[in-house]
């Protein structure tokens, strides 16, 4: 039987490029209540869904009086350092501080994101120290690079998940983005099982396919939906004669055809 799951995530420190390009923000809202809300959602062993809510504190020290009741039900926290930037780095103990004292000891991941001009001045050693004093168990550096972006991020997403959840094995992972897509949704139906064994196809491996922008593979995401539609109406008009089984081979169907061919 499939889970889901609604986890209220904090998220903290300095305001940087790196930190909303990590949150998918196209730009800065100045929110007037001193918290902002976004939604990542995750797909676990092609079934279970976790749903993180992000509530992004303002940075803002007029807000500060207003986290304690921020931080109430949050069940982890992100919080972002510009690591050009040393003064964002020292407020770290702020915010790990403030966390443990209104949240609990939730997981806490640190994230680096590198400085939009300038250069990397925070040290690994500074970081690996500030881990040891304050006992984290994780801290991860992300870059503007999309392809490493959406690495780190998934990294961060799995901890999170096993750490919330120690009942959960993470065999197949994504993150869908944006799940509101109903045109990905109905892709995932038509081609979420193997047409050979009948297995489910990794959805990670759909969505990639899904939203690649090579031509090759949007030809043949076109042709493939051509294809299941015109089985389909070909069927009604003569259902005795249709037999066409379509869809997307799965990893391992895939190399028991082709792989010594």
């Amino acid at each position: 039987m499939s889970k889901s799951f609604k986890l209220k995530v904090i998220v903290g420190g300095a305001s940087s490029y790196g930190k909303n390009t990590f949150l998918n923000k196209d730009y800065v809202v100045e929110n007037e209540i001193g918290v902002s809300f976004n939604a990542i959602e995750c797909l676990v062993n092609g079934e279970d869904s976790y749903k993180f809510i992000l509530w992004e504190l303002n940075p803002k020290d007029i807000f500060r009086f207003m986290y304690p009741n921020f931080c109430k039900g949050g069940r982890a926290a992100l919080l972002f350092f510009d690591l050009g930037d040393m003064s964002s780095f020292k407020e770290l103990h702020y915010w790990i501080n403030m966390v443990r004292k209104c949240s609990g000891d939730i997981p806490i991941v640190l994230i680096g994101t590198e400085p939009e001009f300038g250069e990397i001045i925070i040290a690994k050693d500074n970081i690996h120290e500030l881990i040891d004093k304050y006992d984290l168990s994780e801290n991860y550096f992300t870059y503007l690079h999309y392809e490493d972006k959406k690495r780190k991020k998934e990294d961060i997403f799995k901890y999170l998940i096993e750490q919330i959840d120690l009942k959960c094995t993470i065999q197949d992972f994504s993150i869908l983005l944006p799940m509101e897509d109903k045109y990905f949704l109905e892709f995932l139906e038509l081609f979420s099982n193997c047409p050979i064994c009948k297995r489910k196809n990794h959805v990670s491996s759909l969505s990639t396919f899904f939203y690649s922008a090579k031509s090759e593979d949007i030809i043949l995401k076109m042709h493939l939906i051509n294809l299941v539609e015109q089985a389909y109406f070909n069927s009604l008009s003569q259902p005795k004669k249709i037999n066409l089984n379509i869809g997307i081979l799965c990893c391992k169907c895939y190399k028991k055809l082709f792989e010594n061919k």
